[in-house]
């Protein structure tokens, strides 16, 4: 994963004087950084023996614990509340340390923003991320008008499926108006 455990340092150690269940309280992590939904890393914590009369000090345990960063996007070409009237416009979509193993993509659907919706996904917005550290991708969706076929208030949701669950990374509603509205008079001279 390109991680140099040569660089690890010890933070923090706790002695454990009695047999039996113990609970011990740590941080959420120890990974510095001033933006704490950022912070990137891997963290070990390891069970020690003590050191006593008939043996040394051993390694009882040990595990590693990667440290992602919290994955976020954003939809540029569309704004909350626009009118959109003929032709949609074109979007770029920025997305930020997706997670190993999820899918994401942007989805429509006919009213005011709802969690749990399923709408329909715009051909070209889905990606699954199959590397084993978290990814950033930019994409460009266009020609996508044939998803909306009636007039009115519509959501779209940038979506992201982890095994931590499905979160909504941005969404906004925006009004189709492709009817045109006349008014006509018809007159004839007699």
């Amino acid at each position: 994963v390109g991680i140099d455990r040569t660089q690890a340092i010890l933070k923090t150690q706790t002695s454990i004087a009695t047999n039996g269940t113990q609970t011990l309280t740590y941080a959420l992590t120890s990974i510095p950084g001033a933006n704490r939904s950022k912070v990137r890393g891997e963290e070990r914590f390891a069970v020690f023996s003590l050191e006593d009369y008939q043996a040394p000090e051993s390694q009882l345990a040990s595990e590693y614990i990667q440290i992602w960063p919290v994955a976020d996007g954003s939809i540029v070409g569309i704004t909350q509340n626009q009118l959109v009237r003929y032709v949609v416009p074109q979007l770029t979509v920025t997305l930020n340390d997706l997670y190993p193993s999820s899918t994401t993509y942007v989805q429509v659907y006919k009213g005011n923003p709802q969690l749990g919706v399923t709408g329909t996904i715009i051909p070209g917005s889905s990606l699954i991320i199959s590397e084993s550290v978290p990814q950033n991708r930019i994409l460009t969706l266009k020609n996508y008008e044939s998803l909306f076929d009636s007039d009115g208030r519509w959501t779209m949701e940038l979506l992201t499926v982890t095994t931590f669950g499905i979160d909504r990374l941005q969404y906004m509603s925006f009004d189709i108006k492709r009817s045109i509205d006349m008014n006509a008079t018809v007159t004839t001279i007699e």
